[in-house]
């Protein structure tokens, strides 16, 4: 049995003609998973990550964790996210 590769590329032109509105942006984020505090699950800071809307792209064999998720159209740039637990 073969596998067969389908290569896609959308541009923004793409998403309105289709219908498909305008095309999303995003925001990214990294999280070093070796400076996290002492007793802190990795687990759990990346759980919690997604609670608050970020999608795991991929952790790196050095352990850092890249995530993203859709921009909002009015986030507060003065409210920081709260990404890890206070020692």
């Amino acid at each position: 049995m073969s596998s067969a590769r389908c290569r896609v590329r959308v541009y923004a032109r793409d998403f309105l003609r289709l219908g498909l509105g305008a095309m999303p942006e995003w925001e990214y984020l990294t999280i070093d998973l070796n400076d996290l505090p002492p007793k802190t699950e990795a687990i759990d800071v990346l759980r919690d990550a997604g609670e608050q809307g970020w999608e795991l792209v991929i952790i790196t064999a050095n352990q850092i964790a890249y995530l993203k998720r859709q921009a909002a159209k009015r986030r507060a740039r003065s409210a920081p996210t709260k990404m890890l637990p206070t020692p």
